[in-house]
């Protein structure tokens, strides 16, 4: 097929359509066109059906949003098959002649020959085809991103698995990681992305989602939908390894509201690609963990104060209902900070009104719906804080690498914990029965940990 696509089609069809005299001059040439052209159009019948089947049966080409403990995850180039809660699976390979197995508990890997398991940890497995390689055919970059799935030149493997015993569902934990300010590709935004990824195959304490706290592209945000930030800033950096199957709920921060139309332009990427799962400026949330805790999490726009009081908030209290076990808000600003910015009484004069006017109209509705945690970024630093008035501790994670610019924190009455100067990092909260576990990651090491039990 592939040779047929690079015949001369003009000289094809010149060849076909001679007159009888060129026809007899040219007898042997012609027959050879004939024949040629009859076989290209049964093998586009062939490959037309072939394609129309789908995959083998027990594949499904999905678009994942949360990680079942059971799940079974194989990635190849830009194409994804799942196995949830199964001994063995099909996949489609041949793209690429190695590619990644991703599982809780892997255990014993076998996989049908050509192809051999050459590396191999309890979440991971490397499989590569030993017999030959075959090409990646050139793919433009929203094919690679955007593109479910192409399955032009594959060959199945059959994988069977025995897994490992773990935790059982109510023991173990599932995280959320929090990062804010990040929206730039520098080495060091680079440097957490990796240390993200390795979090989402970690054997336990499973990645399930990402909570972006705003300023996601800076400095200006975005033109529309198709602008390359999205490409270089998101689906590159955050796209890596296992972080392909985790969604992200972001926020609006002041930066991502800088030019017209950048935070509908955000609202609208949610159509183009499913990790990005951000329905409007303000929007809520509802999951219940495979270990049963129901959590509850509110996302605000706090660039719009008025909106926030009038509507935003009214809208929202009716999604914290008696069965929310964790009840999460995320907006971009921070209502308690002892950042040299953002903090109400340590921070600028402009901004520090504004955190005492988040203040006033966010503290109230924290107490009335009983919200655990808070969740913000915007000064460019980590932050841990209690106020055990509103019964809410807040969390600052602000300091994730898209700019070189850090608000140094200090102490307050409320801090629990706050981060040096110049310390980039994130926020992975992991959520069991009981309580929740904070995590306060660097780029390589675990700075700071922090349990609220609710």
């Amino acid at each position: 097929y592939s040779f047929c696509t690079l015949l001369d089609t003009p000289t094809l069809r010149g060849l076909l359509t001679r007159n009888a005299a060129e026809m007899r001059k040219h007898r042997a040439s012609s027959w050879v066109a004939i024949v040629l052209g009859v076989m290209c159009i049964a093998t586009a019948g062939v490959n037309f059906f072939v394609r129309r089947r789908g995959p083998p049966a027990g594949v499904s080409i999905v678009e994942r949003k949360v990680w079942d403990e059971s799940a079974v995850m194989v990635n190849i180039e830009a194409s994804w098959c799942v196995g949830a809660g199964v001994e063995s699976l099909e996949c489609l390979s041949g793209c690429r002649n190695e590619f990644l197995l991703y599982g809780e508990g892997l255990g014993h890997v076998e996989v049908s020959p050509p192809y051999k398991v050459v590396k191999q940890n309890h979440s991971m497995a490397t499989v590569r085809n030993t017999k030959h390689r075959k090409p990646c055919r050139d793919l433009t970059d929203d094919e690679k991103y955007y593109k479910t799935h192409h399955r032009e030149g594959f060959e199945p493997v059959k994988i069977k698995l025995t897994p490992l015993p773990g935790a059982t569902e109510s023991e173990a934990s599932y995280c959320i990681a929090h990062l804010g300010d990040w929206g730039n590709a520098t080495k060091p935004a680079s440097r957490i992305a990796a240390a993200l990824a390795r979090t989402a195959t970690a054997p336990t304490n499973r990645l399930w989602a990402v909570i972006s706290a705003g300023d996601n592209f800076y400095t200006r945000g975005v033109k529309s939908v198709d602008d390359p930030q999205f490409l270089n800033t998101f689906e590159r950096q955050y796209g890596v390894g296992a972080l392909r199957f985790v969604p992200w709920y972001p926020v609006l921060g002041n930066h991502d509201v800088k030019q017209r139309g950048s935070g509908k332009a955000q609202v609208a990427y949610s159509n183009k690609s499913w990790r990005w799962d951000m329905p409007g400026a303000w929007y809520f949330k509802e999951q219940t963990l495979p270990n049963g805790v129901v959590v509850c999490m509110g996302f605000i726009d706090t660039n719009n104060e008025k909106g926030l009081e009038r509507k935003q908030l009214k809208e929202l209290s009716g999604g914290y209902h008696e069965g929310c076990a964790v009840r999460i808000l995320t907006g971009h600003n921070p209502v308690y900070s002892g950042g040299a910015v953002h903090g109400a009484t340590t921070g600028k004069s402009t901004w520090k009104a504004k955190t005492a006017r988040l203040q006033a109209i966010l503290i109230p509705f924290i107490k009335t719906h009983h919200i655990h945690m808070y969740l913000s970024g915007d000064d460019h630093s980590l932050q841990i804080l209690n106020d055990p008035p509103s019964g809410a501790s807040y969390y600052v994670s602000g300091a994730s690498g898209g700019t070189y610019r850090f608000h140094p924190a200090r102490d307050i009455n409320n801090t629990v914990w706050h981060s040096t100067p110049r310390q980039f990092g994130w926020m992975r909260h992991c959520i069991n029965a009981t309580h929740v576990t904070t995590y306060v990651h660097g780029a390589q090491e675990v700075l700071y940990t922090y349990i609220r039990e609710f």
